[in-house]
């Protein structure tokens, strides 16, 4: 072949040869073995041509089986049972082997999971003509959960696929992008957060139990974020907080619940979180806790809970914290070693042990829906770590999580949740590798989650596509890879995520870090944009592939050169959520000193998004888009002529603060009232989510601005 096909996620191992197997005008899928009938049924639903599922092979020209029910039938390929796809327990539970000759395509795996891998692979071989290359892919993943973010902030806040238009259109959509992910291997999506209040708004509840059984069937699951204790979003005044936490911020009180307030452990460096729910001596709060989250599991049906606790991270912030500890808990834990069993670590032992017990002992009333089974548990802080870490903080994280995972005991469906790591100047050098091999010595069935905030994340800087997930190498050995990304406003960032999340070294990784500081440099370089791999942004790279995947090829290279350029802090402002918020309070709090160098960072955004919007514009002129594209386009570009009057209104904010004009005043005041006529007369506001997505916001940041023009 002149060319090998351009798969994505790249998989671990692909022979083509020369010839194509035909489909015809109408294909013929048998399916065999147990949960084979659903990923045919799926596959049948992905081919451009009329489909027959049936259970009997012969005549098929495609065969979705499980390897143990191939093998009597002698359909199994050759190679399938010593092949390289299967040959860990991970690559048992999703690999696949897909083999594909001029009479019949073979899906084979030992799972429905890794057949609907091979469905995913195969929905991407087929051409336009209905014909798929001869050849031979062997594949399994790095991480076993690969996860996409929804979200336009981090993990909290702002449902990114809301767009005004109503509940039944928010679904539809939400449904067609679970399909996204699952045909390029993703299946967790961060979905929700931060709060476990399942009335949060009339038919929450509903809406998140429905789309997560859909998300179930295309082996999806949706990740839900709030607090366990410490609540952040209480006492954390910054742009990330700047919304009402969806639960009940409990405080301490003894004796519980009328009883006086008062402080236990908390984050040493804000006084406030001391009396926020951090007891953990405290046996009705925890109750009351751990009702709340049963509640919220039973009527909402989470695949994932990420459940916060004090936001501390540093394993010395939180060994800080530990010693000035209430009365109560110095009793009970009485050890200021907070890696100790009578210390911190078992004093959150016993809470996660209470936490995942509650999670696990929920059912569905139709006994669809196993908390054991169908929930993992991600427990984050009060040690969470950081990139920074110094060896020796990274030393006792080590020595608190062993002593943890050893008292937590048995909990297959439970996951420390850690921020990226990179290396230690000591072997073994990778971190996140040596915590999972001690996790796997303890034996307690306890994974990893890795949250990499480096970049395109609204937290570190709003570039389209970071370049953050080629480090995920260095989280290899983590059961979870959370490459945090704006994947909702920048869908080729997803499936930059899905790349290097299923396949870790795949061509334009990261080299892997042997010391601290040649990590730091990675982080850093991810975190400012200065590492861009050709491999992601060149022609031919993951951008340009994964442009085409969803635009089409026409539409994909105008979208492809919008979402290659702009590193760092110099490309379009797409959401206004953090991009511009951040700055307002920068601006009210009188924290930028030079207003007129900012005014011209602003005005160069604007120009920026300009360029932006007339490659959406070349696209949404290709022929032949098919509509529900089309939608995405049109969308895009409304949030980017937002995003453009908002850089060029606070570029203008910028500088008459510098100048204090009356004529840039009235320039002001006439900008902010037309933009507000714009978004009343050209945006929807029927919202489902709560706070009303991105656009939520755009009016009260508006209000924000107006307000500093006689400051």
């Amino acid at each position: 072949m002149s060319q090998a096909p351009q798969i994505l996620p790249t998989p671990l191992a692909a022979n083509f040869v020369d010839g194509a197997l035909g489909l015809g005008d109408r294909v013929t899928l048998a399916a065999i073995g147990d949960g084979a009938d659903e990923v045919a049924e799926w596959l049948a639903g992905a081919l451009p041509m009329p489909c027959e599922v049936t259970g009997d092979p012969a005549g098929a020209q495609i065969i979705v089986g499980l390897l143990d029910a191939l093998e009597p039938l002698d359909l199994a390929p050759n190679c399938a049972r010593e092949s390289v796809a299967f040959a860990s327990p991970l690559g048992v539970e999703q690999g696949y082997v897909l083999q594909v000759d001029d009479e019949r395509a073979i899906l084979c795996a030992h799972t429905e999971t890794g057949l609907r891998h091979a469905a995913a692979t195969l929905m991407q071989l087929v051409s336009g003509d209905g014909s798929v290359p001869c050849g031979l892919v062997e594949d399994r993943p790095d991480f076993r959960y690969r996860l996409a973010d929804w979200l336009v902030n981090v993990e909290a806040n702002r449902w990114g696929y809301e767009r005004g238009d109503g509940r039944d259109a928010l679904f539809a959509r939400m449904c067609r992008k679970l399909d996204l992910a699952a045909r390029h291997k993703l299946n967790v999506i961060w979905f929700d957060g931060f709060g476990w209040d399942p009335d949060r708004r009339p038919g929450y509840a509903e809406f998140a139990r429905e789309m997560s059984r859909r998300a179930r069937a295309l082996g999806i699951r949706l990740a839900h974020g709030g607090y366990g204790g410490g609540y952040g979003f209480a006492y954390q005044k910054s742009g990330i907080y700047d919304a009402p936490y969806q639960g009940k911020v409990f405080r301490n009180r003894r004796p519980w619940p009328d009883g006086e307030m008062y402080d236990c452990i908390g984050h040493p460096g804000y006084e406030a979180s001391w009396s926020w729910g951090t007891c953990l001596s405290n046996d009705g709060l925890r109750d009351e806790k751990l009702a709340e989250i049963s509640r919220f599991v039973r009527e909402c049906e989470p695949g994932l809970l990420y459940v916060h606790d004090i936001d501390s991270g540093l394993w010395s912030w939180a060994a800080a914290a530990w010693e000035r500890r209430c009365d109560e808990c110095r009793r009970r834990w009485p050890n200021d070693d907070a890696a100790a069993e009578d210390g911190m670590a078992g004093a959150y032992a016993e809470w996660f042990r209470a936490l995942v017990d509650a999670v696990s002992a929920v059912r569905s009333d139709d006994g669809v829906y196993d908390g054991a089974r169908d929930c993992i548990v991600a427990t984050v802080g009060p040690v969470y770590t950081h990139a920074d870490d110094t060896d020796a903080n990274w030393a006792g994280s080590l020595r608190y999580f062993e002593t943890v995972s050893r008292m937590v005991g048995p909990a297959p469906n439970l996951q420390f949740g850690i921020r990226e790591q990179f290396a230690s100047d000591h072997e073994p050098h990778l971190r996140v590798a040596e915590l999972a091999g001690m996790l796997e010595r303890v034996g307690n069935g306890h994974g990893i989650l890795v949250a990499c905030f480096a970049g395109g994340d609204s937290y570190y800087s709003d570039q389209l596509v970071a370049p953050s997930a080629t480090l995920a190498r260095h989280f290899v050995g983590a059961d979870t890879a959370y490459i945090v990304h704006s994947g909702s406003v920048s869908e080729p960032a997803q499936l930059v995520a899905a790349e290097y999340e299923w396949r870790a070294d795949a061509p334009g990784a990261a080299d892997l870090a042997t010391d601290r500081q040649a990590g730091l440099r990675l982080w850093e370089a991810s975190r400012d944009g200065s590492l861009r791999p050709a491999e992601v942004y060149g022609p031919g790279g993951v951008i340009e592939r994964a442009c085409e995947r969803i635009y089409g090829a026409g539409a994909g290279a105008h979208m492809s050169e919008l979402f290659s350029s702009g590193a760092g802090e110099s490309g379009p402002v797409a959401t206004i959520w953090r991009t511009i918020t951040t700055e307002v309070v920068k601006l009210r709090e009188g924290s930028i000193e030079d207003s007129l160098e900012r005014d011209t960072f602003w005005y160069e955004r604007a120009e920026t998004t300009r360029r932006a919007l007339e490659l959406v514009a070349n696209a949404l002129q290709t022929e032949g888009l098919a509509p529900e594209v089309a939608e995405d386009l049109r969308w895009l570009r409304g949030t980017l002529e937002i995003g453009e009057q908002f850089a060029d209104g606070t570029g203008m904010t910028c500088e008459l603060l510098a100048s204090g004009s009356e004529e840039l005043k009235t320039q002001l005041r006439a900008h902010w009232s037309t933009l507000r006529q714009r978004i009343e007369a050209d945006f929807p506001t029927d919202w489902f989510d709560p706070l009303g997505g991105d656009v939520g916001c755009w009016r009260v940041t508006i209000e924000r601005l107006e307000a500093l023009i006689d400051k």
